[in-house]
């Protein structure tokens, strides 16, 4: 699955099609051109922006961000629009919200340590794990540490719901906003290089 984003407030449009309307033939495709490549672009230093703000918890970084900016890239352009695409899957459940459920295992396990960051259980990076279910039916997988105490190392769930999150992308404002002050300036430039 990858997400196309589009240029869609009314307002934008109109003043991207008073823009486009000065500009024919094969001009307008170098045009769409233009405005695809700098909304990807916008894009991508968006998504590097947010590689760079540390996580929840403070634990080494994934580049999550970082692999979603390099998946973004302008997708096709014509005389009459131009379409950027983020081929990352994972972005969708952060741009729409979604639950996750296991596909071959009956239990998610969700990182409790950074040790088991990026490591599945089954992988032995952490050697000694053990299944626990608490009074509370609450389940996880833990290791003896120092003494009598347990090192709780993944919590399991059957699902995860992932909220929307509204900063997944630049607001639509400003994404407008930068489209149409870039249509002005290459048809500033062509119409004084003309």
């Amino acid at each position: 699955m990858q997400t196309t984003i589009e240029v869609n407030s009314k307002a934008a449009l109109e003043q991207l099609a008073r823009l486009v309307s000065q500009v024919d033939g094969p001009a307008r495709a170098g045009l769409m051109q233009v405005l695809g490549r700098g909304l990807g672009n916008d894009l991508k230093s968006h998504f590097i922006r947010r590689n760079q703000r540390p996580n929840a918890r403070n634990w080494k970084k994934s580049d999550f961000w970082r692999e979603v900016a390099q998946s973004t890239n302008l997708q096709s352009a014509t005389q009459d629009n131009a379409t950027v695409a983020i081929s990352d899957p994972r972005i969708g459940p952060h741009l729409y919200g979604a639950t996750i459920r296991p596909r071959n295992a009956k239990l998610l396990a969700i990182p409790a340590s950074e040790k088991a960051k990026g490591n599945e259980p089954r992988g032995g990076a952490i050697p000694g794990l053990f299944f626990v279910r608490n009074k509370k039916g609450t389940r996880f997988l833990a290791r003896k540490g120092a003494g009598k105490q347990l090192e709780v190392h993944y919590w399991l769930k059957p699902s995860v719901r992932i909220r929307k999150d509204p900063d997944t992308l630049p607001s639509q404002a400003e994404l407008d906003r930068k489209t149409v002050d870039r249509a002005n300036r290459w048809i500033e430039r062509a119409l004084r290089e003309s």
